[in-house]
């Protein structure tokens, strides 16, 4: 073992004799370490950003075909649509 920590989704599914008795139960077992720290990774850049925009952006300026952000000293792109805007 080397000490990490390791999530685990197991699903449990009986299986029923004639007369409705368990005789077997059947465990499916998937590692799902990966996806929580993907999980945790994708909250934290969340809270990131949300601080960000809490704290700095004083206006969202939405223009057909653009979108920028206001930080008071100018306004900065964050994206700009290429091609026929309609």
């Amino acid at each position: 073992m080397t000490g990490e920590e390791i999530w685990e989704e197991r699903v449990f599914s009986p299986i029923f004799g004639e007369g409705g008795e368990v005789k077997y139960v059947i465990e499916s077992l998937r590692d799902v370490t990966r996806v929580k720290a993907l999980e945790k990774k994708y909250s934290d850049v969340r809270q990131l950003i949300d601080k960000v925009v809490q704290s700095s952006v004083s206006t969202l300026e939405i223009q057909p075909g653009f979108l920028g952000v206001e930080l008071g000293e100018g306004t900065y792109p964050l994206c700009r649509r290429r091609g026929l805007v309609l």
